[in-house]
């Protein structure tokens, strides 16, 4: 017997682990959200929403070789086939991107060579991400920057797959996991998912208690230029320059954050973050044969070098830290 929304609703949602990714709102037309939790009307109990969820059951090794290819030998950054440091030669995005611009580089040389007709990414509005549908280099150039609150993105990639669009889809390793699961179904979509870009990702703020404690210590959002992690620090700046230790900051983390694994988005075909590289650089994981075929076509236009065994341990570090500390979280809280 397939799985329903009831079971979704107490699975998942009343254990407090929904990532809000949208997944289970993309595929059907009764389930809806409310401040950032699911719920759904008139349940036809189909199973696609418990199916497609990243907190529900998943066989991480079985679609890693379905859909990368290969057999992990590495158990804290999944399988790769390459790591690398890299960064924009392009001036324009170089002035907009959070780290290296690898990302914003990537999408627009899908887009203008016509590989993929959209891509699915957040885009903020007063910091506050929403699923996007960026079909132009101004379209990717406005979303550029990363983004430290949840945004439901499986929405946006419903609308483009039912318009018939092909798409590269970039999102946080718990987007990137009910992708995967969505593709492992084998439902016949109008679209196609052509590419996976996933982002390293520790955790995420609960959007309602973050805004508030940014307000509570005094920093208004109207003139924050840029937020920033480095070096255990939350930074931001605007009319001035503020530093806050993530630490003071666990409170405001999203509960469903705290049983996920997968700090370097394990399952997508190519992973990015900046751990482990310089400033101003991109850490890049070229996962999938297509991944190692698509970067060939940006050699021209990014800077690449060795990430060399200091930044490898790096972004070993961080991964194995997400993993351990989360693994007490995750048998606390186990999805029946």
């Amino acid at each position: 017997m397939r799985k329903s929304f009831s079971d979704l609703m107490s699975d998942v949602i009343l254990e407090d682990i929904c990532c809000y990714c949208g997944a289970c709102g993309a595929f059907c037309e009764n389930v809806f959200y409310e401040n950032e939790t699911p719920y759904a009307k008139n349940c036809f109990d189909c199973g696609m929403c418990y199916d497609v969820c990243p907190r529900t059951e998943i066989n991480v090794e079985s679609l890693e070789k379905k859909f990368l290819n290969g057999v992990r030998e590495d158990e804290t950054l999944g399988f790769y086939r390459e790591i690398i440091c890299a960064r924009t030669l392009d001036e324009e995005i170089r002035g907009v991107c959070q780290d290296g611009g690898f990302t914003t580089t990537l999408l627009v040389h899908l887009l203008e060579e016509g590989i993929v007709d959209a891509c699915i990414v957040a885009k903020s509005y007063n910091w506050n991400p929403q699923p996007f549908i960026a079909k132009s280099r101004k379209d990717i150039l406005e979303s550029a920057g990363s983004k430290y609150t949840q945004c439901p993105s499986l929405l946006a990639l419903g609308k483009a797959l039912d318009e018939g669009l092909r798409v590269a889809f970039v999102g946080l390793p718990c987007h990137i996991q009910a992708v995967r699961k969505l593709q492992d179904l084998d439902y016949a979509f109008n679209g196609e998912i052509v590419l996976t870009v996933g982002l390293f990702c520790m955790e995420t703020f609960n959007s309602s208690k973050f805004f508030r404690y940014l307000e509570e210590i005094g920093i208004d959002l109207d003139s924050v230029r840029r937020f920033d992690i480095k070096k255990g620090k939350f930074i931001v700046e605007g009319d001035g320059r503020r530093e806050i230790p993530i630490k003071d900051m666990k409170h405001l983390m999203r509960d469903g954050c705290r049983v996920c694994l997968d700090f370097s988005a394990e399952l997508a075909d190519v992973s990015v973050g900046s751990v482990g590289s310089p400033n101003g650089w991109n850490t890049v994981i070229l996962r999938s044969e297509k991944a190692l075929d698509v970067f060939e076509g940006i050699k021209d236009k990014v800077e690449v070098k060795n990430i060399g065994e200091k930044g490898l341990n790096a972004l070993r570090k961080l991964a194995e830290m997400k993993k351990s500390e989360n693994m007490k979280n995750l048998k606390a809280s186990i999805v029946r």
